[in-house]
């Protein structure tokens, strides 16, 4: 069980401590911006959450928080000041709802603390109008699950309750109940710690060496040590019933107030062997490394885009990656269009294009590929156009990415990259080695046609608001089936190969690659058939078996055996003819006494 150090409710310490609490604080709120899904690589950390991520679109952001719509929760603009804010239960225009416990409000982003130096600090308004007796509601901290909620095992709160008036603390949940850190105490002055309604600010840092402190309104009222506290898991906003305590109903009408805003320091790094590799030479893939979607298949070397199978088909990683180097190969392209019966119009386009994905979870993000259109991650889009109704090429291949489905950069591959623009190469064999890195926040491309030695970059684009996101890396074939009557059908058709996936954050949290699993299934071979019938079956061998050791002398491969067979039948066939004899008597005789 956690141990607790004593808590000393801190008015007044000592301007060192109190200089050092305000400098981490302000270099924590210095950093803002709209996150990818994942952590900043490098040491500028991650904004878990603040206004835009919050209060956009006209209700709460579901990318970035996890709550229960239909129990009490909603957006709000306060009248007095036109501030957005989430509304806790009570009656607005927006939510007419009561809030209770088992709905909190969980930010997606996980704050992580793997070293002494790491911070998490949230700051926000909360204007409290009521909270039922027996109930604490306020910032909770450290769960351990995202669908977890306020009294689970590990967690902090972050608290006001109804006692007489309002009081703040701060608990700790062993499992058992709650241990409290800093007990209920009054609000600091001025703040009105009656029951009428009242406004004020809140902050909160929390760091990997287990240190607390607490301002309310500019006044810290906490400032110590948690011994053996590890802070890292899921945070938002949540109610938890003391035993004994009277909410029922309306628990708590209460507003988290702009600026709302939570981050943390940490550089989360991606668990992952340090490179890993495949060329498909014994036409199968390591499956305890890559995973494949749709009807693809590795042969002659080659993983091979071919037809209707290439569209939305991918070969992706099943390690998440931040930072990572992803080096691969095309060649096999077709380069004009064919004729096909079955295709729209009876034709077939010039091959479709290809495209690397990352920052994904392929398990639930795959299907959002098709078109570019994308909930999550990036995209990065090798195609060229063609026209519509031939399937000809009409232009020159270009490298596109995008994010969450809007394009964010694009190059095309004329002029000084002419020799780059594949999709339009007469010589369909030629290769195309491919390399695609994300650094801290910043994607970049790289082209080596077949011959050249090194790499020319096309593209670098730093990503949204400088953030890198922590996902799966795939490449997957793109297309579509015309519309039946004015388009031809485009599939991607070309060969993949030679790929190499590298984690390249700064001190990679590397691990050991898993033994190789070959993604063949095991079929059984032909039985071979053999007549296993040997002389050694015949009646007499088998019998003659039975006195194995009792017949014959040695060396004389079981002539002793059959030996003893034959006296056998000799023996038994005259007693037969004895038996018949005697009966013809015995019959003889009788006849001659009845006379």
């Amino acid at each position: 069980m956690m141990r607790i150090k004593t808590i000393k409710t801190i008015w007044t310490i000592r301007k060192g401590l109190i200089a050092a609490a305000a400098c981490a604080l302000a270099v924590a709120l210095c950093v803002g911006g709209l996150p990818a899904r994942g952590a900043r690589a490098g040491v500028g950390g991650a904004v878990i959450a603040n206004d835009a991520m919050t209060f956009s679109g006209g209700e709460i952001n579901t990318m970035y928080w996890r709550y229960g719509r239909d129990r009490g929760v909603g957006l709000m603009t306060r009248a007095q000041d036109a501030k957005k804010a989430v509304k806790f239960g009570g009656t607005s225009s927006e939510k007419d709802s009561p809030y209770t416990e088992s709905n909190p409000l969980i930010a997606r982003q996980r704050a992580t603390m793997s070293t002494g130096t790491d911070l998490l600090t949230a700051s926000f308004t909360l204007r409290v109008v009521s909270v039922a007796a027996g109930v604490r509601f306020g910032f909770v901290f450290a769960l351990p699950r995202l669908t977890g909620d306020a009294g689970d095992a590990g967690s902090y709160l972050l608290y006001v309750e109804n006692d007489g008036g309002y009081k703040w603390g701060l608990c700790w949940f062993d499992g058992a109940g709650s241990v409290d850190i800093a007990a209920p105490s009054p609000l600091p002055s001025p703040i009105k710690t009656g029951l009428a309604a009242t406004d004020f600010a809140v902050s909160l840092t929390a760091t990997g060496a287990g240190a607390l402190t607490v301002s309310l309104n500019g006044a810290q009222v906490l400032y110590d040590t948690v011994a053996g506290a590890n802070f890292t898991g899921y945070t938002g906003f949540a109610a938890y019933e003391k035993i004994g305590g009277t909410g029922v109903g309306q628990w708590v009408n209460a507003e988290a107030a702009a600026p709302l805003y939570i981050y943390n320091s940490c550089y989360e790094r991606a668990q992952t062997p340090l490179t890993v590799a495949e060329d498909f030479d014994r036409d199968d893939f390591d499956a305890a490394l890559w995973q494949i979607g749709g009807e693809l298949a590795a042969t002659g070397g080659k993983l091979v885009f071919s037809g209707a199978t290439g569209v939305n088909s991918f070969f992706g990683s099943k390690y998440s990656y931040s930072n990572f180097e992803l080096a691969f190969s095309l060649s096999d392209f077709r380069n004009t269009p064919v004729s096909d019966p079955y295709a729209s119009l009876g034709v077939r386009a010039a091959t479709a294009g290809i495209a690397v994905a990352f920052g994904y979870d392929v398990r639930t993000d795959i299907y959002y590929i098709y078109d570019d259109v994308s909930a999550n991650g990036y995209t990065a889009v090798f195609d060229a156009p063609t026209d519509a109704a031939t399937g000809a090429r009409a232009g020159a291949t270009g490298l596109t990415l995008y994010y969450r489905g809007a394009q964010k950069a694009n190059v095309v591959l004329e002029g000084s990259f002419a020799a780059y623009d594949f999709l339009n190469w007469a010589d369909t064999d030629k290769r195309i080695d491919v390399k695609m890195n994300v650094e801290d926040g910043v994607f970049i491309a790289g082209l080596c046609a077949e011959g050249e030695e090194g790499y020319t970059e096309i593209l670098r684009c730093g990503l949204e608001d400088g953030l890198t996101p922590i996902g799966q890396v795939a490449l997957f074939g793109r297309g579509d089936y015309g519309n039946g009557t004015t388009a031809a059908d485009r599939f991607s058709e070309y060969a993949l190969d030679g790929i190499t996936l590298t984690n390249t954050d700064l001190d990679p949290d590397a691990i050991p690659a898993p033994a190789r699993v070959s993604s063949k299934k095991p079929v059984p071979g032909d039985a071979a058939y053999t007549d296993a019938w040997s002389a050694g079956d015949l009646l007499e061998n088998r019998i003659g078996g039975l006195n194995d050791g009792l017949g014959g002398e040695n060396g004389d491969g079981g002539k002793g055996n059959k030996t003893g067979l034959y006296i056998g039948l000799g023996v038994g066939a005259a007693a037969l003819a004895c038996g018949i004899v005697w009966g013809c008597l015995a019959l003889r005789n009788k006849r001659r006494k009845s006379k």
